[in-house]
């Protein structure tokens, strides 16, 4: 016979333990339902601003245009502004309480607003120029991590900063009705008192921060200079981690994809773009700034029109990565050597060595990237439960299809780090480290760029980069990963019960329940 009076006392003394662990789960999973559907819109707006871009590239009447620019308009500014959905998400999921989320959105506009104060900026006639950060630092890649609302000048929240401050925010609010102090303040027009509690805290939370952008913008200039020096393989998986940790923060230029280091301005990339032509033995004619020669005297036609569709464009002060510029400037095939032999733009712009591939700053936007995320899919909706199986399939194609056909990885990213942590940090980093490292040894990381998306790949990329490129390792590589990969992490899964997409896991066995319930009804 079973001794109840043992299992009470032993329950009874762990009850605090098992209770925090439950309101532990219970939070995450109002965290994960509500992120969910945040993330599926986010997948959405991905797909919008795609046809957007796709329209703008396609159409040549001045109302398409103006269409694609609002859609491709919606997807920069959601992705830009990912800390604060997030800070928003976590109040919901945490507080399930409006006055929350109004105090919340106070909390973010004080925020926004106070840092006015640290930062130190002019306007000339056409741009505003930065000058410091707490009137000391004055690095000028500064100016790409600041946007503005409402005509508040503040430094963009990153998605770690944002779900920081919905912690703080709503733990505070909880506490504040768990003490049961005052609700509102009389003389000061009856303001909720939290929100007077919140705004010291945030003053405070706002300066670190901005102390914490400082320290990390000068590691990440210390390591980017450091794996820039040497050349070796080591150094592009250095590179790649760098590029998550950047991204994962939020101190990227997020609808552009890639790390924020190194910048150029569209002067410098037009230095760089001379110093690829003269380094492929293409020179500047000394007597017509226009036309390119050889050592033979020849000139290259495809070098002459293409820089001077070059020196018609203007992007004023705005400063991008290489890859960014080769992205936004249309440009065919150009001559890698003297005797004319034609190469794809991006590739006629790095000579193949692991520092080009650095300072270009490729971002991880690649086709073994997409079988990766066909490998997680499935490990998703195979392990979830027959019931779920559907809602499971639906949610993974809609944000797989959205990262394969945009080449914005946020919402597949987002689903991966949030739902399943496991995946993404056992899975997802591991394998997209070694993306880098197998492309650039098979010589691919150039013509496998997706950073605009499938269709864009397949109208102008295919044509000028795919023909160049190995396909036939590229369709292996995939294989490999799907057939030999995803049955890995399937058996590990299943074996150490992990949640996953559309299972969920029980805190205590199911023998332990019923004989507890068996002693309260007793």
């Amino acid at each position: 016979m079973i001794d109840y009076s043992r299992i009470y006392e032993v329950r009874k003394q762990k009850k605090g333990k098992n209770y925090n662990r439950e309101k532990k789960r219970k939070l995450y999973n109002s965290f994960i339902k509500v992120s969910l559907i945040v993330i599926i819109l986010l997948a959405i707006v991905s797909l919008l601003s795609g046809l957007g871009q796709l329209i703008i590239y396609l159409s040549s009447a001045s109302f398409l245009i103006a269409i694609g620019n609002g859609l491709a308009s919606i997807g920069n500014i959601a992705f830009s502004n990912l800390g604060i959905i997030f800070f928003l998400v976590v109040i919901i999921s945490i507080t399930n309480n409006l006055k929350a989320i109004v105090v919340g959105l106070f909390v973010l506009l004080f925020f926004f607003s106070f840092q006015q104060l640290f930062i130190e900026y002019s306007y000339d006639s056409i741009n505003m120029q930065f000058k410091s950060f707490l009137f000391f630092y004055s690095n000028s890649n500064v100016i790409n991590n600041l946007s503005s609302i409402f005509g508040l000048l503040y430094l963009k929240l990153p998605l770690l900063g944002g779900i920081v401050l919905g912690i703080l925010c709503s733990y505070i609010f909880n506490k504040y009705h768990e003490y049961r102090l005052p609700k509102k303040i009389g003389f000061l027009n009856e303001i909720p008192f939290v929100t007077i509690i919140l705004i010291p805290i945030i003053i405070v939370f706002d300066f670190v921060y901005l102390l914490f952008f400082i320290g990390f913008n000068e590691v990440v200039i210390l390591f980017n200079d450091v794996l820039i020096k040497n050349n070796n393989v080591g150094n592009l998986i250095g590179a790649g981690l760098l590029s998550m940790l950047v991204k994962f923060l939020g101190f990227d230029q997020i609808e552009h994809g890639g790390a924020f280091l190194p910048l150029y301005s569209y002067d410098a990339f037009l230095s760089n773009f001379m110093h690829a032509a003269n380094q492929h033995g293409w020179y500047q004619s000394p007597f017509n700034n226009k036309e390119w020669y050889n050592e033979n005297n020849v000139i290259s036609e495809e070098l002459t029109r293409v820089w001077e569709y070059l020196q018609n464009q203007w992007f004023g002060n705005k400063k991008f990565s290489n890859l960014t510029w080769i992205n936004l400037l249309s440009i065919g095939n150009l001559p890698i050597n003297p005797e004319g032999t034609l190469a794809p733009f991006s590739k006629w712009f790095v000579s193949g060595s692991i520092n080009d591939v650095l300072v270009a700053n490729y971002n991880q936007t690649n086709a073994l990237t997409f079988a990766l995320a066909f490998s997680m899919g499935f490990v998703s909706i195979s392990t979830a439960k027959k019931e779920n199986r559907f809602s499971t399939i639906s949610i993974i194609i809609l944000i797989s299809g959205s990262a394969l056909l945009t080449g914005n990885l946020w919402p597949l990213e987002l689903l991966f780090m949030f739902v399943t942590p496991f995946l993404y940090f056992l899975m997802y980093v591991p394998i997209n480290l070694f993306n880098w490292v197998i492309m650039f040894g098979l010589g691919m990381y150039v013509p496998l760029d997706y950073s605009q998306g499938l269709l864009l790949f397949l109208i102008t990329g295919f044509k000028y980069h795919a023909l160049f490129s190995n396909l036939n390792l590229v369709i292996i590589l995939n294989i490999c990963w799907v057939t030999i990969i995803t049955p890995i992490f399937y058996r590990y899964a299943k074996w150490n019960n992990f949640s996953l997409v559309g299972y969920q896991e029980e805190i205590l066995p199911r023998i332990t329940k019923r004989q507890y319930h068996e002693i309260f009804n007793h």
